[in-house]
């Protein structure tokens, strides 16, 4: 199993952004390619922050949603590094954990435009990605 994946939506020319999704749970990863398919982004999926750090070195990426809870780089030191190397580039934590304290870590280290509580309703997170998008 490869750590990282493209999906293309059918008219990959035509797509209105390139998002960035890292998560260690690969049916997270699947429900991300699902929900945005519809919207017509580029999404670019990756199982840990050091793969999603990979293409970000060689990819256009508009915005990153990352899980906080990682193997090797949790999502709050993943996001600092995304600030800091990449700072054009929107920052969405996505949690399933109650932990406040690693959320506002992540809210000033990693310069996060938003967080999204796992379960999530789609539609919110649909928006929450449009409104990022729009604010960039």
């Amino acid at each position: 199993m490869s750590d990282t994946n493209i999906l293309l939506p059918p008219a990959a020319d035509k797509a209105s952004a390139t998002l960035l999704c890292v998560d260690d749970e690969q049916n997270i990863l699947s429900a991300m390619r699902r929900l945005f398919r519809q919207d017509g982004y580029r999404v670019l999926t990756a199982i840990s922050g050091n793969a999603g750090i990979k293409f970000l070195e060689s990819e256009q990426v508009d915005l990153v949603i990352s899980d906080m809870r990682m193997p090797e780089m949790d999502g709050v030191r993943f996001l600092e590094v995304v600030s800091s190397r990449w700072p054009d580039t929107s920052r969405i934590l996505l949690t399933g954990h109650a932990d406040i304290t690693s959320t506002i870590e992540a809210i000033n280290q990693g310069q996060i435009f938003r967080y999204i509580s796992k379960p999530w309703h789609d539609q919110d997170v649909r928006l929450i990605v449009r409104h990022a998008l729009e604010h960039k």
